[in-house]
């Protein structure tokens, strides 16, 4: 007995020591590549104290109008419910971080580290880029450092997330592009960011067009659409059985609505009927230049005037009107349709945005909860939102550390220009990673565009994209100063 109890003892001690051996091996893997990547490493360590001073200043979580909602529909007994105006992607999520409403700071930490996982991801596809550490961590440093990215991962918003979802779908394909593993797991990130914000959606033309640009075999490319496809199907058929429709949301039709008012040009001649013409903005509201919001979200609109709200009554039967006077105006006024998605889309890269909804910000001391106390007390009865120091300090660092809109334009202008030239020069595809840019080009303007063309423009819908259109333009960039050096070296040769 006593041999067989020091055999025992012998070999835990083996065990010990093999996991401590491997624990020193992996902290000097670790300490070799924070060395080696330094740049990485101390953008991160500098993000990381910011978040860590957001959360202080910020704790437990900021609530936004959508905020409730989404924690509403994550605390439906017995299980995450839907509305008709947001998917269950994200409650989801909510649900399954907040361990059913115990714990906020459990999801704000969580989108803190998605954003500096996102930040890392974005390094390693500059670097698959051969865009050099420098530029890899610049890049970097738009996700980790910029005050829009960290400010809203503050919020109960699906932003972080979002972006971690596409940055991810990206990596994968672009480090492994032939392998069907890659493009399963791409298809069904993208999967997921569709269940939290329906444009990602406009990601699978990317996918076929960076499929066809690499030329991969349908054998490693469709069980990633499979993959994108089937979980969706799957989505949509439970939405049906809830008595809602096959479809992601209820309320598209409504949105799209919003989005095309502005530019309806109602006559003599259209609408035919007179549900529809009610539809029409009024002069006083054409004189005001109401907003897509306006149009969808004030009582006294003539959308909320005829239907009323979309959680109130046969809202198939409304939608359908509203979906026939939304295309049929479109239709009518194609031309003006897409100068106001190309007057939105330029503004969003100003450096005051044009005038567009802000993206979340550090909040001020004194803001309130844009709530009722009813959602309040029935949602999150103790929660009271704080404002402390060190706010101060971060808002004054947001007015400095920000997203660099003209930059982001010029990155996008940079890729779109490149694809162009692509497509006419083999030298040039010869050197500019046409495949790739394409791919992150695609991506970025498919969600943005998408986001802007069914709804009402913000500015934080640019945020997910801003990694994949500055990887895109920079690699173009880098790809133009290359061919230069290479003319003037033949020239002087």
């Amino acid at each position: 007995m006593d041999r067989l109890d020091g055999q025992e003892v012998e070999q835990n001690r083996t065990m010990v020591g093999s996991l401590l051996l491997t624990i020193g091996r992996g902290a000097r893997a670790a300490r070799r590549l924070a060395r080696e990547h330094w740049q990485l490493t101390l953008i991160l360590l500098i993000s990381l104290a910011l978040r860590v001073a957001t959360e202080i200043a910020y704790y437990p979580i900021v609530f936004y109008p959508d905020s409730w909602n989404y924690l509403s529909m994550a605390l439906h007994s017995p299980f995450v419910s839907f509305t008709p105006i947001r998917p269950s992607g994200y409650p989801l999520l909510v649900l399954l971080l907040t361990l059913h409403n115990h714990s906020l700071f459990l999801l704000s930490a969580t989108q803190h580290l998605a954003e500096l996982v996102t930040a890392v991801m974005v390094y390693a596809i500059g670097l698959r880029l051969r865009l050099g550490k420098w530029i890899s961590a610049f890049i970097a440093a738009l996700v980790a450092l910029a005050s829009e990215w960290i400010a809203v991962a503050q919020y109960m918003m699906t932003e972080s997330f979002f972006a971690l979802c596409l940055v991810s779908a990206a990596l994968m394909l672009i480090y492994k592009p032939r392998s069907r593993w890659a493009w399963v797991l791409s298809g069904g990130l993208i999967a997921l960011a569709v269940t939290m914000r329906p444009p990602a959606i406009f990601v699978a033309p990317a996918f076929l067009a960076f499929a066809l640009a690499h030329r991969i075999s349908w054998r490693a490319v469709l069980p990633g659409f499979v993959a994108l496809a089937l979980p969706l199907l799957c989505y949509c058929t439970w939405h049906a059985a809830d008595g809602r429709g096959f479809a992601l949301v209820q309320s598209t039709n409504w949105f799209l609505y919003g989005a095309v008012v502005p530019i309806a040009d109602c006559d003599a001649t259209w609408p035919t009927t007179v549900q529809l013409r009610e539809l029409c903005p009024t002069e006083k509201e054409i004189k005001a230049k109401w907003g897509p919001n306006k149009y969808l979200w004030y009582t006294t609109s003539p959308l909320r005037k005829e239907f009323g709200s979309m959680y109130v009554g046969n809202l198939a039967a409304k939608s359908a009107v509203i979906g026939e006077f939304a295309h049929e105006a479109i239709e009518r006024r194609p031309i003006a349709y897409l100068k106001r998605l190309s007057k939105d889309f330029v503004k969003s890269f100003e450096p005051d945005g044009g005038g567009l909804s802000r993206a979340l910000e550090f909040l001020p001391p004194g803001v309130k909860n844009d709530v009722t106390g009813g959602v309040k007390a029935a949602y999150e009865n103790n929660y009271n939102q704080r404002i402390a120091a060190p706010q101060a300090e971060l808002r004054a660092y947001s007015r400095v550390f920000h997203t660099p809109r003209p930059l982001i334009g010029i990155f996008t202008l940079a890729a779109v220009l490149s694809l162009a030239l692509a497509a006419v020069s083999r030298r040039w595809r010869k050197i500019s990673m046409p495949a790739e840019t394409l791919l992150l080009t695609a991506m970025g303007l498919g969600v943005f565009i998408g986001s802007i063309a069914t709804a009402s423009t913000e500015l934080r819908y640019l945020i997910p994209v801003v990694p994949l259109l500055s990887l895109a333009g920079a690699t173009s960039l880098v790809a133009s100063a290359n061919g230069l050096r290479s003319a003037a070296g033949r020239r002087r040769v």
